[in-house]
């Protein structure tokens, strides 16, 4: 989630009252249901039953040190200061 979902709620669930028609579908494997039901107002929920599945996180470091490369001081791809970047 984050500010744009959140105010994106906040208008549908006042707009739900003026336009009854109006139909919101919320998929999410790790939502509370319970807390966004009692938010739009005891409304219907689905629940279809899953699976997890385990995730493992890699960051740049990790595949680094798997491929065996190495980042030359040099490199157009090491890191320097800002300072050393701009123009003369």
């Amino acid at each position: 989630r984050d500010l744009d979902t959140d105010f994106l709620l906040i208008v549908l669930r006042d707009l739900l009252p003026k336009r009854p028609s109006l139909r919101v579908v919320l998929m999410s494997a790790t939502i509370n249901a319970q807390i966004f039901k009692d938010y739009f107002g005891s409304c219907q929920s689905i629940h279809i039953p899953g699976r997890t599945f385990p995730v493992t996180s890699y960051f740049l470091e990790n595949a680094l040190e798997h491929t065996g490369f190495v980042v030359e001081p040099n490199s157009e791809y090491s890191k320097r200061d800002a300072y050393d970047l701009m123009p003369d």
